[in-house]
């Protein structure tokens, strides 16, 4: 098992140094991680719906803001769980991961903009 851990540390980090973009890269480091697929999903999982959709909705609703943030918000939402619960590969769901938690962000960052302007 640790033989086989390190080969594939290994060829990651010999794919990383062949590649000179970032997105080469990311993409490389995902399709790596492949093996680790339940506790990526775990964590996705915790993380958008315990911290970022929570804080989202609440600043959402503080802000006063409609109904087209809340469909952004549980369309990006929902994205991230359909995707784990399909079983979809790393290569997937990470990428879709990191630009749903990059919209609800700005999102939050908007709201948080416009309660303080208030």
């Amino acid at each position: 098992m640790k033989l086989q851990y390190l080969v594939t540390i290994t060829k990651t980090i010999e794919t990383m140094k062949a590649n000179l973009s970032i997105l080469e890269n990311f993409e490389a480091w995902v399709v790596s991680r492949e093996t680790y697929r339940l506790p990526f999903i775990a964590g996705m999982l915790m993380f958008q719906t315990c911290i970022m959709v929570p804080l989202s909705l609440y600043l959402m609703r503080a802000a006063g803001g409609g109904d087209i943030q809340l469909g952004i918000i549980v369309c990006f939402s929902m994205l991230v769980v359909t995707l784990n619960l399909a079983a979809q590969p790393t290569k997937i769901t990470i990428p879709v991961f990191v630009i749903s938690t990059i919209v609800l962000i700005l999102m939050t960052i908007i709201n948080v903009f416009t309660v303080l302007s208030v």
